[in-house]
Order: structure tokens, then C-alpha cells, then sequence
């Protein structure tokens, strides 16, 4: 009899056993997720872009990559890089099966159809990169990863005086203008993707919100006018203050790092774009990881 119970006992650990390894492999990623971005940045010598993806506990490194056909290498966050090795990423946040991983993807401003100071404009919404997973190399095909812009400089930086302050969500700056200046616009890059995700106040009643009493104040209470109801174009004399304030709501699960652009001319017939930067880093919950993997069907 008490063998029979032996028996039993060592059936239902193996079942039980087979259930947790079949649970624990059907949550398993085929590959790597890349997450969404939407980045406008300077073109440099060296422009780095940072992206952020999902991946199994088991996966060890980043090789290289393919961005809009050209290649690219990463960097981690030592700023060590060789040419064709792999780097082991940063863990940005833990959940019960996977990591969400950073590293900096390298691309020499020497590739790009750009030439400097001219503000065009290069983009790109795919990454192919190439991983070490498990000791294997798996090249995934090019993957949707946003939308990436860089662009070759902005004529005129200096027709302000700045002062503000970026949180994580939420942006603010002054803008003391140096000398007359006339904006015709505020433009912002993506805006089909992020209209739906971000609020844009101006106000030109020389208010002020204090830093300290910033990321307290609701929505409501922030001064000026929503962007959509202010006409341009706006006329400020020299020393006139301009304030532009930036809220991206929780729901907004993209890596953000752009800049809303203030276009315009001086009395002197010099023209301008300022740009206001904005960035967003979320913070993921295991209910969101989920959903991500959901919406993108464990990287197949």
C-alpha cells in the first residue's frame, strides 16, 4: 500500500513538474520585442540612440544592428563599443518572466544623407538588429520600432533667453526674447502619433510657475492658452517673455525624446527655429508588460 502512495506521489510531481516547465516555456518570448520610440534628435559626429526592448531572462547580448539599411553598433552604458562584439545591455526594470533592456545604438553622423546646419531631416521607423541568445545569433528581420528622426542643426538657436525645467512628463520653458521677434508657428514632430497623448499651453502674459510648485499643479491650473486656440502669428519686443508648458499623459507607453519647434524671424529679416525639448521615460507594471506582449504577439 505504501508503495502504491509512492508511486502517486511521484506521478503528480511529474505532472505537476510538466505543467510548470509547459506554463513557464509558453511565456517565453520567441525573440526580443522591441518597444516603441519616438525620438527626434541632433545629428552629431556620433549620434546615439537609445533604444529599449523586451527579453527573456536568458538572453545575453546585443551584436549589431541595421537601421534604415545602414549599420550601426551598439554601445553600453560604459560607452565601451568594439566593431562586430557583442554588450551586455543595462536591466532597466525585472518582471516575473522577462527584462526590459537599454543599450545605445551608435550611428556615425558620416552615414547620414545630411549635411550639417542645413535642418534637413533623415528618418526612420526600423531596426534590425542582431542578438546572442542562449549562445545562438538570431538577426531579427527589420522591426517596427517607432518612428527615429534626426536632424542636421537649426539655423539661429539665439533669438531667446531660456529658462525652465523637464521632468519626466512634463515640460515647461521661459523664453526671454533677445531682440523683436515675430513666431509664425509651434510645430511638433509626430503629431498624429502624440495628439491623442499630449497637452501644449502658451501663455503670453508674462505668468510664471515656480519649479517647486510645478509637477504639483494640475492641468487646469497651468496659465495660457491651449496651442490650438492661439494665433499666430505672436509679436514680442525685446525682453518680452513667452512661457510654453508640455504635459504627456500616464497612458503614453513610447520612449519620448523630441523637441517642439518655434519657427519664426527676427525684425532684422533673420529667420529661426528654437527648439523646446521633451521627454518621456515610462515605468512599466507587469498588467502593461502583458499587454504589450499581447499586442505584439511574443516577438513572432
Amino acid at each position: 500500500m505504501k508503495e502504491k502512495y509512492f508511486w502517486v506521489a511521484i506521478v503528480v510531481v511529474v505532472i505537476a513538474w510538466i505543467g510548470n516547465y509547459t506554463y513557464l516555456k509558453s511565456q517565453q518570448l520567441d525573440k526580443p520585442i522591441i518597444l516603441s520610440h519616438y525620438y527626434e534628435l541632433e545629428q552629431a559626429d556620433r549620434t546615439d540612440i537609445r533604444i529599449f526592448y523586451l527579453t527573456n531572462k536568458n538572453h545575453q547580448a546585443l551584436q549589431r544592428a541595421q537601421i534604415n539599411g545602414m549599420d550601426a553598433y551598439w554601445r553600453d552604458d560604459q560607452g565601451f563599443s568594439m566593431y562586430d562584439q557583442p554588450i551586455q545591455p543595462q536591466v532597466v526594470q525585472e518582471f516575473r518572466h522577462h527584462y526590459l533592456k537599454s543599450a545605445v545604438l551608435e550611428v556615425a553622423g558620416d552615414m547620414l544623407p545630411l549635411k550639417k546646419g542645413s535642418g534637413d531631416i533623415w528618418s526612420t521607423n526600423e531596426l534590425s538588429p542582431t542578438f546572442i541568445d542562449s549562445g545562438q545569433t538570431v538577426q531579427l528581420k527589420p522591426t517596427e520600432l517607432g518612428m527615429v528622426s534626426i536632424i542636421a542643426g537649426y539655423p539661429n538657436k539665439q533669438a531667446f533667453l531660456l529658462t525652465g525645467n523637464s521632468g519626466n512628463n512634463r515640460t515647461y520653458v521661459t523664453k526671454e526674447a533677445l531682440k523683436p521677434v515675430v513666431i509664425d508657428e509651434i510645430n511638433l514632430p509626430f503629431k498624429e502619433q502624440l495628439k491623442e497623448h499630449m497637452n501644449i499651453k502658451v501663455d503670453l502674459n508674462q505668468n510664471q510657475v515656480y519649479q517647486s510648485s510645478w509637477n504639483r499643479i494640475s492641468w487646469n491650473e497651468v496659465p495660457g492658452k491651449e496651442l490650438k486656440e492661439v494665433t499666430f502669428p505672436i509679436h514680442l519686443k525685446k525682453r518680452d517673455n513667452m512661457s510654453v508648458y508640455v504635459q504627456l499623459d500616464d497612458q503614453l507607453k513610447s520612449y519620448v525624446h523630441l523637441s517642439l519647434k518655434l519657427k519664426g524671424k527676427t525684425t532684422d529679416g533673420d529667420q529661426f527655429i528654437t527648439p523646446v525639448s521633451i521627454y518621456s521615460h515610462p515605468y512599466f507594471t507587469q498588467k502593461d508588460i502583458d499587454e504589450i506582449i499581447s499586442d505584439k504577439g511574443r516577438g513572432r
